[in-house]
């Protein structure tokens, strides 16, 4: 296995339902310790938190720096940057950083910000309704793959964009969580119609 550093992420879920947590390959990490600024995440790691649970969820990275003295273990926090280069290796994420992409996927961030602010706002039950709202035979909730809520978003979303009614979406995700501030973000940005009662 190509050679990682181990970091280990606090995290805590504030509120009174369970709350499942994604740290996508190729997000980046800010680690505390002085020479490791930012660590890219090696493979996607999901783990889910009680209300009011606290837990510690450890994930494999590969540095930006060119410092091989790192040490195995550290401490950090998410950032909302993604890297856009291969990180299938510690050598593809500095060739990367040589020759770094400086175009900006926003469709790629939009997808990660509405699966993780689905996982953590909606139930199953939330999504069964939505499904059967959308009215898309392939997009029902018995032929959503996946066993799991996040996994069963991230489908959701990729079925919308591929029928291309994410926009149908978003409105449904207002109406149903009007306070968050994210589902009204992207609403506006991709010309979401406004739900009755939103403001």
């Amino acid at each position: 296995m190509h050679r990682t550093i181990v970091v280990t992420i606090p995290v805590r879920n504030p509120g009174k339902t369970p709350r499942t947590v994604t740290f996508d390959a190729g997000s980046l990490i800010e680690v505390t310790q002085d020479g490791l600024q930012h660590v890219v995440v090696a493979e996607t790691v999901t783990d889910s938190l009680d209300p009011g649970e606290k837990k510690d969820i450890r994930v494999r990275g590969y540095c930006l720096n060119h410092n091989l003295s790192w040490p195995d273990k550290a401490s950090g926090k998410l950032t909302k940057l993604t890297f856009t280069g291969l990180v299938g290796s510690q050598n593809q994420v500095w060739q990367a950083t040589a020759q770094p992409d400086t175009s900006v996927d926003r469709m790629s961030q939009i997808r990660r910000e509405l699966r993780r602010e689905m996982g953590s706002l909606l139930s199953l039950d939330d999504l069964r309704i939505l499904t059967a709202d959308l009215g898309e035979t392939e997009l029902r909730f018995e032929n959503i793959p996946g066993e799991t809520l996040i996994l069963k978003c991230h489908e959701l979303v990729e079925g919308c964009l591929r029928l291309d009614i994410l926009p149908e979406l978003l409105t449904m995700l207002r109406e149903l969580r009007p306070r968050s501030v994210v589902f009204d973000h992207i609403a506006k940005e991709v010309n979401a119609p406004i739900p009755t009662g939103v403001p």
